[in-house]
């Protein structure tokens, strides 16, 4: 399986404050939290919890030899962090899941993250750590981390082929492409990102309820690659260089098609038709503007060109 995102080999990944657990061996009166030999305890005494957690964590110390359980009892009654919450050691899978699940719909990502965490490493190869990589993905993309949330369905899409939410997951990776592009830049290579992903998405699940939503997000594609073109286009229309204005233009109704257009672009489109002595392609542009346009500044200057051309 591939190494998740910032996981370190053989050991649990971190998640204490730094303040709590610094201690660098127990001869000096501080805890190190690599001699519990507990994977599960090891990786919630990181997270430097509280003492009042000892009667919940006292059912997982059975098994661990005497040294080992007074390493843990004296983690717990030396952490004395401020937060002050109570530990939850869940048992199973499925109570890791509902546990992270909780935090989830709380909105308390921070804990959210932690517990799906945790799931992946002390529970790997079951169905509920393979749901816990994609709901840790969902925990980034609902906090709007998108580019953390771009790894996190990627691992899960390569690392679980077989997995509940591959359909959802190949379209929030788009999405998160998408909605980490930045607006207006000229740099469109996440944007592009975007659309790749999510016409492979509409190609592979047509069926998909989350077809509707992805034709949107590429309609939102379009316009914003269509942007950068309609400026050099309106930068050789107002210059009154039309055929080079026309060809910018012409270049975008191969994207987007001019039912999508802005009424203003539209009627540029039509002018440099008519100043480029095509007529018979400004006349459709004008007309649909005369019957459709809501701007009356816009009808007045489509009806005033359709008269010049007869």
């Amino acid at each position: 399986m591939h190494e998740r995102p910032g996981q370190r080999r053989g050991n649990q990944r971190r998640t204490d404050c730094g303040k709590c657990l610094p201690a660098p061996d127990v001869h000096s009166g501080r805890f190190q939290v690599s001699a519990v030999p507990d994977p599960g305890i090891r990786a919630f005494v990181a997270t430097c919890e509280t003492r009042d957690a000892l009667t919940s964590i006292q059912p997982r110390l059975t098994g661990i030899d005497r040294p080992g359980r007074a390493l843990v009892l004296a983690a717990l009654a030396m952490t004395g962090c401020p937060k002050r919450q109570q530990l939850v050691v869940p048992d199973t899978a499925e109570e890791a899941l509902r546990l992270a699940h909780g935090y989830l719909e709380e909105r308390r990502f921070k804990e959210a993250e932690e517990a799906f965490t945790f799931l992946i490493f002390n529970f790997p190869g079951s169905r509920a750590a393979s749901d816990a990589q994609y709901w840790l993905a969902e925990t980034y993309l609902v906090k709007k981390d998108y580019t953390q949330a771009q790894t996190e369905f990627d691992f899960y899409l390569k690392s679980f082929p077989n997995g509940s939410f591959q359909e959802e997951a190949n379209y929030k990776l788009g999405l998160s492409y998408l909605k980490s592009a930045p607006s207006g830049s000229r740099d469109q290579s996440r944007t592009i990102k975007a659309r790749e992903i999510l016409e492979d998405f509409l190609m592979i699940y047509p069926e998909s309820e989350l077809v509707p939503d992805a034709q949107e997000a590429l309609e939102e594609i379009l316009r914003r690659m269509a942007g950068r073109e309609f400026e050099v286009a309106r930068l050789y229309y107002r210059a009154g260089e039309y055929r080079s204005a026309l060809v910018y233009f012409e270049h975008i109704t191969d994207e987007l098609p001019t039912e999508r257009w802005g009424e203003n672009d539209l009627l540029r489109l039509g002018i440099c038709y008519a100043e480029t002595e095509q007529p018979e392609q400004a006349r459709p542009v004008f007309e649909r503007l005369v019957e459709s346009a809501e701007t009356p500044g816009v009808v007045q200057q489509a009806r005033t060109r359709l008269a010049e051309l007869d």
